[in-house]
């Protein structure tokens, strides 16, 4: 995967590329911070909804299907 991360316009001397690369990291692990603390985030309200609708009687998961109790039988 590639970032385009706005450290394409910095200019700096000639031999000093270094800075550019660890601006760049640098930039990454905020950004990748920010994803990991906001996703964090999504999912405790998640929780929470998700606690609050069991509270009150929601059902989650899949509908059972009805099956006759012969159903298994004749398929031996």
């Amino acid at each position: 995967m590639a970032l385009a991360l706005p450290t394409t316009m910095i200019e700096v001397p000639e031999g000093q590329e270094w800075i550019i690369d660890m601006v760049t990291n640098i930039l990454a692990e905020v950004l990748a911070s920010i994803v990991e603390q906001e996703r964090q985030t999504i999912r405790r309200r998640q929780r929470e909804g998700i606690d609050v609708a069991k509270k009150r009687g929601k059902k989650f998961g899949r509908h059972r299907k009805w099956v006759e109790k012969a159903f298994g039988m004749e398929y031996q």
